[in-house]
């Protein structure tokens, strides 16, 4: 847009400000159209329309013997030109002077009063001795120039509009606009609310506009308006994208009270002894200004009326903004005129502007742009105001989706606690609304993700998109570096690939560990979620981070089902023959055989020599030895099976022996499984398979196993603990021997297995 400084510069228009008027304040006025009008015009009351916001009027047709009547005729034109936020009043010089007459000159030319008027409204006054047909060429000249202007807002704004995301609730949305704001009008943009910033373009715009939304902040806690500065202002995405609301420089301001725009304004000038105004704002004597009468035709026209009675001068043109719309950055209002004499001197720092997102709904994000170059023009100030109701739009589904994201956690926590108390159903009824069906499988395997306390939300997120509805996610509330995952697992159905989605995460993330656990029964996630942390644990010393258990050593899923269960019933009908006393001997040996006595009691919520009985009489209705490691991992084994997993359809035929266990671990998928486990300790060039060998031997002791090798055993709980590291897995707990036995009678065949459990039984009556 063109300005009145761009004008004067024009040589051939001969244009000049008025003698006093600070030049430098008005040169930036933008200046969108040309109104021409005659003295004749003017003496006959025109213009007795309302002129377009912005005008620059031209006087032509000053004779000096009009001077009198022209002179009141041109204050009364800049009342309505104060009221119609003009641009700005040209006077041409009278076309009887010479044409040596310069607009300097022509400026002399005119009375104290008109001038005295020019500063009170704050309207610039300027003189031209161009001929009129030089001046129907600037005409043409501005309306290319709106025309330009123009097309470049609507390009502006097809631009905005290709930011808007497809997902209101994208994270990068808000970013997105900041750095295409700050590109397109060459500003720095932040945006922020109380806690954190939201976005900012350049990453170093915190630093300048941060000062200035802590000095609002201030302002507005102590209820009362004080200077950010004389280039700074606030107000609403609605202020700025209508221009009706907004005042001088494009402060926003009271549309009840029409002002001059883009010109500054001081207290002094709020009223004058010549205006009658409300006597609530009291005249300055400083800057007196003559009575003059106003023009019939003005005066009467309807779109002027500011009271019922026809008053002198302007009603209170210049009354304060009260409301919400007022800039809250000056101690002057925004449409008061300059200093006459004795203007501020321009604003050394940049130009800032603070708009409010979302103010109905009570939200501070603020969008905070500065820049030192020019001041901001209408079209800009429109196009602000139009990315900042995109940006309340953003910001409001941020606070709606994280206020909808914070009850999911919530629920989802709930739940994860409930499943880890065994309270599957009330788990199911708490997931039923999010996700259902999601718990709806009785067994599931448990996956422990553990990433720096920085990074988690992020693998979060990506845990829960790289699952896709097939897991239940959280971040685990009792540390800030774990998530756990919860994968359901239905029989008869393949693996839907979650420990391979968590694996290339960790790969991608490049950071972080991953353990997994085999599959559990829904009531028995607890356990599930030790052996992952376990699992998690040790995936810390392996190539990848990664120690996906189940995924690649569970030993269970590779036994065949129908022989499997076909052994492990054999083994437990002695317990499983009276429904009564296998329901009690299922639970009370599924935790003590994994557990010492003391810590099985605590979990069952029974006394120690509850538990010390109930295990006993199993033992004699097995006939076996619970201090032996191979009976103790035998009967583990058949309660697992006969417990977490589906029972196969089909019986033992009429006379079909049952399997026995050793011929259960030669199938060729458990011969793989344990050479690959075996894989690595075997070229530790300590001999860790031989120290096994021997403490399982003697019932997992130490001493004992010492004694044998000839060691210490300090050195046999360090080969020990090296070994762990190798397997992934935890010798201290009843499913590591397990994997440990196994795999050794499998690959080396010098450990036996508890084949012999229940073969001196007498049978049952």
């Amino acid at each position: 847009m063109l300005t009145l400084g761009t004008l004067v510069g024009r040589a051939e228009l001969e244009l000049a400000f008025a003698g006093g008027v600070d030049a430098a304040r008005y040169e930036a006025v933008g200046v969108a159209a040309l109104t021409t009008l005659t003295l004749h015009q003017l003496l006959e009351g025109e213009p007795q329309r309302r002129l377009e916001s912005g005008s620059l009027v031209l006087v032509t047709g000053m004779e000096s013997r009009l001077r009198g009547r022209a002179e009141v005729a041109l204050e009364t034109l800049m009342e309505q030109l104060a009221l119609d936020r003009c641009a700005g009043l040209v006077v041409h010089a009278t076309p009887d002077a010479p044409r040596s007459l310069s607009p300097s000159r022509a400026a002399h030319d005119l009375s104290r009063a008109v001038v005295d008027l020019s500063h009170t409204l704050a309207v610039p006054l300027l003189t031209t001795s161009a001929p009129p047909p030089l001046w129907a060429r600037t005409r043409h000249l501005l309306k290319d120039s709106r025309l330009a202007g123009a097309e470049r807002h609507v390009t502006h704004l097809t631009t905005l509009v290709q930011q808007v995301p497809t997902e209101l609730a994208d994270p990068q949305a808000m970013q997105r606009i900041a750095d295409w704001l700050a590109r397109t009008l060459h500003v720095q943009v932040l945006v922020s609310d109380p806690q954190r910033v939201l976005a900012a373009s350049p990453a170093t715009a915190a630093e300048t506009l941060a000062p200035a939304i802590i000095h609002r902040s201030m302002t507005e806690s102590a209820s009362h308006p004080s200077p950010q500065g004389p280039d700074s202002a606030t107000g609403t995405a609605a202020d700025w994208a209508n221009p009706e609301h907004r005042g001088n420089h494009g402060h926003p301001v009271n549309p009840a009270h029409p002002v001059n725009p883009a010109h500054p304004a001081g207290p002094e000038h709020l009223a004058n002894p010549a205006y009658p105004t409300d006597p609530e704002y009291p005249a300055n004597p400083a800057h007196p200004v003559p009575a003059h009468p106003v023009n019939p035709a003005y005066r009467t026209n309807p779109a002027y009326r500011t009271n019922p009675e026809p008053r002198t001068h302007l009603a209170t043109p210049h009354r304060p903004a009260t409301d919400s719309l007022a800039p809250a950055h000056a101690h002057r209002p925004a449409y008061a005129p300059p200093h006459y004499g004795t203007a501020p001197p321009r604003p050394s720092g940049p130009h800032t502007r603070l708009i409010t997102l979302t103010p109905a709904r009570g939200a501070d994000t603020v969008l905070a742009v500065a820049r030192s170059s020019a001041p901001f023009d209408d079209a800009e100030l429109r196009l602000l105001g139009h990315a900042a109701r995109l940006l309340g739009l953003l910001d409001q589904a941020r606070r709606e989706y994280r206020a909808a994201a914070d009850a999911s956690r919530a629920a989802r926590r709930a739940a994860m606690e409930l499943l880890l108390d065994g309270e599957v159903d009330k788990a199911r009824r708490v997931m039923a609304p999010q996700a259902p069906g999601l718990l709806e499988a009785d067994t599931a395997r448990v996956f422990v993700v553990d990433v720096p306390r920085t990074h988690r939300d992020t693998a979060v997120r990506r845990c829960e998109a790289a699952t896709a509805g097939r897991a239940l996610v959280i971040a685990d509330p009792r540390t800030d570096r774990r998530i756990v995952v919860v994968q359901p697992v239905r029989p008869g159905r393949a693996a839907d690939g979650v420990g391979a989605e968590l694996t290339r995460l960790i790969a991608a993330l490049g950071i972080g560990s991953v353990g997994g656990s085999g599959v559990y029964s829904m009531s028995l996630l607890a356990e599930a979620l030790r052996e992952a942390t376990a699992a998690q644990g040790f995936a810390l010393q392996q190539p990848g981070s990664v120690a996906l258990s189940a995924h690649h050593t569970d030993l269970i899923s590779l036994l065949p089902a129908r022989e499997a269960q076909l052994w492990a019933r054999q083994l437990l009908a002695p317990l499983m023959r009276n429904d009564a006393q296998w329901e009690q001997m299922r639970d009370t040996l599924l935790t003590a055989l994994a557990h010492p006595y003391t810590v099985a009691a605590r979990r069952l919520s029974l006394h120690r020599n509850t538990v010390t009985r109930r295990v006993a009489r199993a033992a004699d209705a097995l006939c076996v030895d619970f201090t032996s490691v191979s009976d103790r991992i035998a009967v583990g084994l058949a309660l697992e099976l006969v417990t977490h997993r589906e029972q196969p359809g089909g019986s033992a035929a009429p006379g079909e022996a049952p399997p026995s266990l050793r011929s259960l671990l030669s199938s060729p998928q458990v011969t793989a499984w344990a050479d690959t486990l075996l894989l690595s300790a075997r070229g530790d060039r300590r001999d860790l398979l031989a120290t096994a060998t021997v403490w399982l031997t003697h019932d997992a002791h130490i001493e004992p196993t010492a004694r044998t090798l000839g060691l210490s055993e300090a050195t046999v709980r360090s080969h020990l603990r090296a070994l762990e590291q190798h397997l992934a897995r935890d010798l201290g707990s009843l499913g590591g021997l397990r994997d440990l036995q196994f795999s050794l009678h499998v690959v080396t065949g010098q450990v036996e297995v508890g084949e012999h459990c229940g073969a001196l039984c007498p049978a049952a009556n």
